[in-house]
């Protein structure tokens, strides 16, 4: 990767996207979380977005396997 932002700026953007995104959490409380945990629910949040909005593309072509799979 050639990302030169320093990991605690990282973090920090981390955090202010889970409070954006959830506005009961704390940045401080966060802070004090275990670091894994708080990149899983990071990661966690972003997967779904990602699958909500896939799900929402009126474009998206849905395949089904026929029943004559005789290839």
């Amino acid at each position: 990767m050639d990302d030169d932002t320093p990991l605690d700026e990282t973090l920090f953007l981390i955090i202010f996207n889970l409070c954006k995104i959830f506005p009961a959490l704390d940045p401080f409380e966060i802070e004090d979380r275990p670091f894994g945990r708080v990149i899983e629910l990071y990661s966690d949040t972003i997967k779904a977005k990602k699958r909500e909005n896939a799900e929402a593309d009126p474009n998206r072509v849905i395949r089904k396997k026929a029943g004559d799979d005789w290839f």
